[in-house]
């Protein structure tokens, strides 16, 4: 069979099929119903935090949860609240409070471990009061700036409470001035303005290959459509296994939306040998579906390099903050863990997504084929892993160089990585789909 790879406005590993029929892919093996703590990986894959920075992560994170309150992740946390940052580096956590911060917080600070240093600032706009203004820069204010040759490509809310900072983009010579323009978005936003000079391209992600029931999360998932009088096939990947809230005895698995094309579609396993499932609960909003799968959903993650068959087990899932780390598990590229979450409030698709970036020179968060895939951080003690999210998104900006990822039989060119991109929180999507994920 012959092979033309083909770039589709999405992070996917898209390929042309120029005759059907045959193996169309090569894989690893198979995985099997998994329970309890899960055996290490043996494959190597990119180095992060060590055990004790984790450690006092998993430590901090549930001090943050405390403080911040309920559903944090879509606004609507302790009234007051600016905004949160932790630093499991220097076992830190720095909480931005707009007034009197109430007695039940002071509460927690208090009784805060002594090794833990939790540091109150003054905010001075609410998370809730920054989330609308994000809301109204991008969505509203655009439309005055239609014929100006200026426009917003991003807004992110400042963990320390202080504003919003915002990335603009203008052509040659434009109609108004970029510093009018500039003026213009910081009246409509009505809170403290940061412009930066960074112009994001956020495109939304599409390949470990023989996976077998029980479906775990990191593995392959393709599936084949007609598009312009030809045939196609692309590769996504399995996020979690999952089931509809109070019904246990369901399989399924979630995955980006976009792998579908947000429409009903159908996806068979990386080598296509195995059907996985047809696509049924869909959220757009945080670019996620649920599968109803074939064959049992698993409790586990694939772990190590893009050729793995090694796993994790999922016995937890957890808000995100800004400065936790987290790890990605794609099918095309592998787990990467030296990545650090920058913003837990990005605008994108009217929702708060959280953006990531590599800490090494020339790391990597995802590839093309990685869309859909896990994103986790560790535990203390234990091969087991908290879910965070799904692999939603790269910033094309970021691509620094092709990375080794799992090729295609028969496709010589090289895959292209990413080093930052944005996930769709794993809590905000469960409750938008009402669906409960699967845990050892």
């Amino acid at each position: 069979m012959k092979y033309q790879k083909s770039m589709l406005p999405r992070l996917g590993s898209v390929a042309l099929v120029a005759v059907l029929g045959g193996t169309l892919y090569a894989s690893p093996s198979s995985a099997e119903p998994i329970t309890g703590d899960i055996p290490a990986s043996t494959e190597a894959a990119s180095s992060g935090p060590s055990a004790e920075v984790m450690a006092n992560q998993e430590r901090m994170r549930k001090i943050a949860d405390a403080l911040t309150g309920d559903d944090y992740e879509i606004m609507a946390g302790r009234p007051g609240l600016g905004g949160i940052k932790v630093d499991p580096d220097t076992k830190t956590i720095s909480l931005a409070w707009k007034g009197k911060v109430p007695a039940a917080v002071k509460q927690i600070i208090k009784d805060a471990p002594a090794d833990i240093s939790i540091n109150v600032t003054n905010a001075k706009f609410t998370r809730v009061k920054l989330w609308a203004a994000a809301q109204k820069v991008l969505t509203q204010t655009p439309k005055k700036l239609a014929k100006t040759g200026t426009k917003v490509t991003e807004a992110r809310l400042d963990p320390s409470g202080q504003g919003l900072m915002i990335g603009t983009s203008s052509v040659e010579n434009p109609a108004m001035s970029t510093a009018e323009a500039k003026s213009r978005i910081a009246t409509d936003a009505d809170v403290d303005v940061t412009f930066t000079n960074e112009a994001p391209k956020y495109t939304e992600a599409e390949t470990r290959w023989t996976n077998a029931p029980a479906w775990s999360g990191g593995g392959a998932i393709t599936r084949r459509y007609v598009k312009d009088g030809q045939n196609w096939t692309s590769s996504c990947t399995i996020g979690f296994g999952a089931y509809p809230d109070g019904n246990p005895s369901a399989n399924g698995v979630i995955t980006a939306d976009h792998c579908g094309d947000f429409a009903q579609a159908t996806f068979k396993n990386g080598n296509e040998s195995r059907t996985v499932g047809t696509t049924k609960i869909h959220s757009p909003a945080w670019d996620s579906v649920y599968i109803p799968t074939s064959g049992a959903s698993g409790k586990a993650i694939f772990s190590g390099g893009p050729n793995s068959s090694s796993f994790r087990g999922v016995s937890a899932s957890a808000a995100n903050y800004v400065g936790e780390y987290v790890c990605s598990s794609g099918a095309t590229s592998g787990q990467h863990c030296d990545l650090k979450i920058t913003d837990d409030a990005y605008y994108y698709r009217g929702m708060p997504y959280i953006r990531v970036e590599t800490q090494t020179y020339n790391g990597d968060w995802a590839a093309h084929g990685d869309s859909g895939g896990p994103v986790w951080s560790t535990i203390a003690g234990s091969n087991n892993v908290v879910a965070k999210g799904i692999i939603s998104t790269v910033d094309e900006s970021s691509h620094h160089d092709d990375c080794a990822a799992y090729k295609l039989p028969g496709v010589s060119t090289t895959t292209q990585c990413y080093s930052r991109g944005l996930f769709s929180p794993i809590r905000p999507t469960l409750s938008a789909m009402k669906l409960t994920i699967r845990k050892v």
